[in-house]
């Protein structure tokens, strides 16, 4: 026959078990968690320098018109001296 303090026994006999498998649990949760943090940040950096790229290419592309535009304008100028 079980008594009242047999099964505070088996409660605190089965004590450590659980501890251990909520602290792994939990650690595996956090980790996941911590995992798609990062991989949301890793995203969002990539999306940055995609956008940092394409706007230096555009720099890129207005400077070469520009640059283009001055040339022309240097052989009008040699040409009306």
């Amino acid at each position: 026959m079980f008594s009242v303090v047999d099964s505070l026994y088996q409660l605190f006999a089965l004590l450590p078990f659980i501890v251990s498998f909520s602290i792994i649990v939990f650690g595996i949760v956090y980790g996941v968690r911590l995992l798609k943090r990062m991989e949301k940040r890793a995203e969002e950096k990539l999306q940055i320098n995609k956008d940092s790229v394409h706007l230096q290419r555009k720099q890129m592309e207005i400077i070469d018109q520009l640059e283009g535009k001055l040339l022309s304008i240097e052989k009008i100028l040699k040409n009306v001296e």
